[in-house]
């Protein structure tokens, strides 16, 4: 005969750990548990911001370094032509300084459409239209007038620095950025003071090629 016991509410144990039993943990309400919530929102957004921190660094490092290199069609390669160097055609010790380069005349430019040529047979380069008397000179400029440190003045005849690309190299350069520049022969990378820190190596998807006489970089083939 089963017996069933009543369970009287004066005999409930008012404080059941103090017996040892065990008593399941009611959810967290209220402002513990907004502020377990707004805990594990922060610690998700840290993570989220230094994963995009760490993708914006990578992406830095690849700008320099050609990280396009897959686009285009097969077989041909994307250029990237320097700017030619330009060194002065006439050494102020030059016996026609004065006159070729116009010392007297308003020579101050900031872009080469700035500079004409000017005198009898051509022979001055300044900022302004300048006249001269007509006599046969025993030489003449052979370069072109453009603005060279913000100074109208002949410059040295261009002459091809490289017949086949293996007359060229590249190089790292890692003044304010990451940048990978073409060497012609004999040319030395500048020197940086404060170099920066890149993930990769700017080089890394660049070859150098020759690009009608000027060493250049391009990127890699497929």
């Amino acid at each position: 005969m089963s017996m069933k016991i009543r369970e009287d509410p004066e005999l409930r144990i008012s404080n059941p750990a103090a017996f040892g039993i065990p008593v399941p943990r009611s959810p967290r309400r209220g402002k513990d548990a907004r502020s377990t919530r707004e805990g594990t929102w922060n610690d998700t957004r840290k993570m989220t911001i230094l994963g995009l921190c760490f993708v914006g660094l990578l992406l830095g490092a690849c700008n320099g370094a050609g990280s396009n290199a897959d686009s285009g069609s097969s077989g041909d390669l994307e250029k990237h032509p320097r700017s030619a160097k330009r060194s002065p055609e006439f050494d102020p010790s030059h016996p026609m300084y004065y006159r070729f380069e116009g010392t007297g005349a308003d020579n101050a430019c900031s872009s080469d459409p700035q500079c004409v040529v000017g005198g009898c047979s051509g022979e001055v380069c300044a900022a302004e239209s300048i006249t001269t008397t007509c006599e046969v000179l025993d030489e003449l400029p052979r370069g072109a007038c453009q603005c060279v440190e913000a100074l109208c003045v002949w410059t040295e005849p261009e002459v091809d620095e490289c017949s086949s690309d293996a007359d060229c190299r590249i190089a790292a350069n890692y003044c304010g950025g990451c940048h990978c520049e073409a060497l012609a022969p004999g040319e030395e990378a500048a020197p940086c003071k404060d170099p920066v820190a890149c993930l990769l190596d700017p080089c890394h998807f660049l070859v150098a090629v020759c690009d009608d006489g000027t060493c250049s970089t391009a990127n890699k083939e497929k």
